[in-house]
């Protein structure tokens, strides 16, 4: 152990005998000479650096799947989540397998028996459908759901212990939601949409006042920040915004290729072990909604798709530090020429 009063940071190093099982649970305690012990219950898993997408452009035919596919791979992904633009056809043929082997693509899927799963996902975004319940104690309280999802998360040890759990976040009653759900699944999952508040700002009179926030992509760094001290020591899985918005003649634009790139670092700065997109599915063209970025030819989102690759293909070549990093407050000198 070592310490040092400038950082929040002591590092524990253990030698162990031997490796802990995948998915065992253990309790780790530090004793202090005074008597004093702090302690952390902690599941165990280790993982390459997770990037991936959420749904995809539309795939009916065999060769569409295949390509959908591989192109995962070309952009550097390694984490197929659930959406729109199924290709699960595909990932359980031996074909599909093959690809996914080349490329290191695993699911997050709420199918256990899934082909190449690496995690569990239990919900998406409970906190915003919090107001549909009603209990005879009075209104919704912040986290009513948290314990039928920690029940549920827990149910799936017995048999699949191996797997770790996902629980994806809105930003209703933010930081609160956090903090309560922080530790119901093994993996927190949130979804700070960037481009979605800028839209909010620029389109709804209501919250012109709130433009000065996104003028800069610290929203990510702040919402990563406080998500990463609500579920560590679990990893903590970053989505990001890949979409433009379509409301009427009204269309936002696509994210850019800087905003992304600074939005990937601001998540990994905070402490984000994955990173994934929302979403690739080609819905809302025509109509009110999102447009993902999919397979869409345009010069926005050609240029933001080369971006998300490169950037994927970035953070792993790093992988290992990503994954084995703690994110603390170190003091920079920042250089003249910077």
């Amino acid at each position: 152990m070592a310490g040092d009063a400038d950082y929040d940071l002591v590092p524990v190093v253990c030698n162990l005998g031997s490796a802990l099982g995948r998915g065992t649970f253990h309790c780790f305690e530090a004793v202090y000479d005074d008597g004093t012990k702090a302690s952390e219950g902690l599941r165990v898993f280790y993982d390459d650096f997770k990037y991936g997408r959420w749904g995809g452009p539309p795939a009916d035919t065999t060769e569409q799947k295949r390509a959908a596919l591989i192109d995962m791979g070309v952009h550097s992904m390694n984490l197929r989540t659930m959406g729109f633009g199924d290709i699960s056809d595909i990932t359980k043929t031996a074909e599909g397998h093959a690809i996914m082997d080349q490329y290191g693509i695993k699911k997050c899927h709420d199918d256990v028996t899934s082909d190449r799963l690496h995690s569990i996902f239990l919900c998406d975004e409970p906190d915003a459908g919090e107001h549909n319940v009603h209990i005879s104690l009075g209104p919704y309280q912040v986290a009513t759901l948290a314990q039928s999802l920690a029940n549920l998360s827990q149910g799936y040890k017995t048999n699949y212990s191996t797997y770790p759990t996902n629980l994806d976040l809105d930003g209703s009653f933010k930081p609160y939601n956090y903090f309560n759900y922080g530790h119901v699944a093994d993996i927190l999952s949130v979804d700070p949409y960037y481009q979605t508040r800028i839209i909010d700002a620029y389109w709804n009179s209501s919250l012109a006042h709130t433009m000065p926030v996104y003028r800069k992509a610290t929203y990510i760094y702040a919402v990563g920040a406080t998500c990463q001290s609500a579920c560590e020591p679990r990893p903590l899985h970053m989505i990001l915004n890949s979409c433009r918005k379509h409301d009427g003649p009204r269309v936002f634009r696509w994210g850019t290729a800087e905003e992304k790139r600074i939005e990937v670092y601001y998540a990994l700065a905070a402490g984000a072990k994955q990173i994934a997109y929302w979403w690739f599915t080609e819905i809302g063209v025509n109509n009110s909604g999102f447009c993902g970025v999919g397979d869409a030819d345009e010069p926005g989102s050609a240029g933001l798709r080369r971006e998300i690759g490169l950037l994927g293909a970035e953070a792993g070549i790093v992988s290992q530090i990503i994954v084995n990093s703690c994110p603390v407050q170190v003091a920079i000198t920042k250089p003249g020429r910077l």
